[in-house]
């Protein structure tokens, strides 16, 4: 799995690519944590190159919510590639996690101009 992070005014775009399983999804909670530890700006999660998701990464995803939500930081998960959509789909999880139709269109929710 490989993991980008871009910095932008209003949101931290973490970029995920490969399989997000049990052997790399650590990465992608150690990722998610120190940038909810900053706390200034939205998350975006660009699922679009992820092949592959299972039980460990959809926990990594839950915690990303919730660790967001204590610390009142907006994240987004955009760009879900099929095998994601499906996943999050058959666990009914689409309608709990915070969706958003592209990178641009989250980061106007955090209040940017669509750029990061």
């Amino acid at each position: 799995m490989e993991i980008g992070v871009e910095r932008g005014e209003h949101a931290r775009v973490i970029r995920v690519s490969g399989d997000v399983d049990l052997y790399h999804s650590h990465r992608l909670k150690d990722v998610v944590t120190e940038l909810a530890s900053e706390a200034r700006s939205g998350i975006v999660l660009d699922l679009g190159g992820a092949a592959y998701i299972d039980s460990s990464g959809v926990g990594v995803l839950i915690y990303a919510n919730s660790v967001c939500t204590k610390r009142g930081i907006p994240l987004r998960l955009v760009n879900l590639s099929d095998p994601v959509r499906r996943v999050l789909e058959l666990t009914k999880l689409t309608s709990y996690l915070p969706l958003a139709d592209s990178e641009e269109s989250a980061i106007r929710e955090f209040g940017g101009d669509g750029g990061s």
